[in-house]
């Protein structure tokens, strides 16, 4: 991103009631946050974290749409999801609307790209005893390996396990492979931030679960690694 400027960071994501501490605009010091929500109800939280609030459909926004939001932006966090609750939903947020943003970010040239996906994320996962979290693994198993394909963006996929709403730790196990556990959301977003100002983490994909080790430090370790994911095939 660039430098000597105010970053400008387009985030689509729904903020939780009265955690406005736990929005990633609130934990990107120095950067101006565009919010894209559905409901507007959720304004005045996305407002007290400090970013602009924008009503907008991602279930059937289109790529021309998004790309007139994304002007001017020097990054996107891609955090919105329907998750295991929504059957009817969950492709087209959870599948279909982060791919629409990547088509959207390449049309006006913003190639950071932070997408929010989920521990155990597999494009060819079975799980026969719930059709639902097979959907939802599959769908961002599928963004996941889509948005790697792309040369146009920077992306860095972040796979955190079952989110918890307690306050925050700071302290992380941040890995290519960390094995189950939780996290708190609030410190989700603190690793978002760290992410989304570490360029270094593009290409990558790693999981993110509650540990012993300071955020900061957590993201310098895994870019210590020269790891880069390899290119696949975008989804069809």
């Amino acid at each position: 991103m660039g430098t000597g400027h105010d970053v400008h960071i387009a985030i689509a994501g729904r903020p939780r009631p009265r955690r406005a501490h736990s929005h990633p605009a609130a934990r990107s010091p120095g950067a101006q946050g565009l919010g894209i929500i559905r409901r507007p109800e959720q304004s005045d939280t996305l407002r007290a974290a400090g970013a602009q609030p924008l009503l907008l459909d991602l279930a059937t926004a289109t790529a021309a749409q998004l790309a007139v939001l994304l002007t001017g932006a020097d990054a996107v966090v891609l955090a919105a999801g329907v998750g295991r609750g929504d059957a009817c939903r969950a492709h087209p947020v959870d599948r279909d609307a982060p791919l629409t943003m990547a088509d959207a970010a390449e049309l006006v040239g913003v190639r950071r790209y932070i997408m929010l996906s989920a521990l155990g994320a597999d494009p060819t996962m079975r799980y026969p005893v719930d059709h639902v979290v097979q959907a939802f693994m599959r769908g961002k198993g599928e963004v996941d390996r889509n948005l790697l394909s792309r040369p146009a963006l920077d992306c860095t996929i972040l796979r955190p396990s079952w989110f918890r709403d307690g306050a925050g730790t700071g302290r992380v196990r941040l890995a290519e492979t960390t094995g189950p556990g939780e996290v708190n959301r609030a410190d989700v977003a603190v690793v978002l931030a760290a992410l989304l100002a570490t360029p270094a983490t593009a290409g990558r994909t790693l999981e993110l679960v509650s540990g012993t080790t300071p955020v900061h430090a957590a993201v310098a370790a895994v870019c210590r690694g020269s790891f880069r994911a390899p290119s696949l095939a975008p989804f069809e």
